[in-house]
């Protein structure tokens, strides 16, 4: 364990040397996204003292400084995201302009960042993923990356992560992903 005394104090801002990355750079792109979502989420001013931290200054003075944003990694970030998405979509300015069977439709279809969803045909899915990305764009909310079981001459692949599983979708059927599983026989 690192103490002030074995690290200059100018050394403390370079986090690598703390064993803190960032934890964008340390992700690949789909758990990026992910981190962006929580990105998104200013906190309100007087709920900003309960995500302090404390910092060295120059001097080696502790400095009290305090989070704007929703901290990616905290137990209650994916509720904070899930709480903000269903306060967007209850918003009257968008209900106005959004069917009830749309709107519930897309609030009960997300899971942190992801959303899954079954439509009846191709034109209900184009109208549903032209609707979903307008809507979340109006919230500052990025959608992409669609996917679905139509299968076209130009998908690389039938098979996709969802939710932790594989989705394939030619058979439409989600997968354990076994080779991910580790067994340990010594723990058995």
């Amino acid at each position: 364990m690192l103490s002030q005394a074995d690290v200059p104090v100018s050394s403390l801002w370079d986090l690598e040397l703390l064993g803190i990355r960032d934890p964008i750079e340390q992700n690949s792109r789909e758990e990026t996204e992910k981190l962006r979502a929580f990105l998104q989420i200013y906190l309100h001013e007087k709920d900003r003292d309960f995500v302090r931290f404390l910092w060295y200054d120059n001097e080696g003075n502790i400095r009290t400084y305090r989070h704007a944003r929703v901290v990616v990694g905290v137990t209650s970030s994916p509720f904070l995201l899930m709480a903000v998405i269903n306060y967007h979509l209850s918003k009257e300015s968008i209900k106005e302009r959004y069917s009830e069977e749309f709107l519930k439709k897309l609030q009960e279809s997300f899971y942190v960042d992801n959303w899954v969803t079954s439509v009846q045909n191709n034109a209900e899915l184009e109208i549903f993923v032209k609707s979903a990305t307008n809507v979340m764009k109006e919230g500052m909310f990025d959608l992409r990356g669609w996917e679905s079981s139509a299968i076209s001459a130009s998908s690389e692949s039938t098979r996709s992560p969802v939710l932790g599983l594989i989705w394939d979708k030619t058979l439409d059927t989600l997968e354990i992903d076994t080779e991910s599983l580790e067994f340990d026989e010594k723990k058995r």
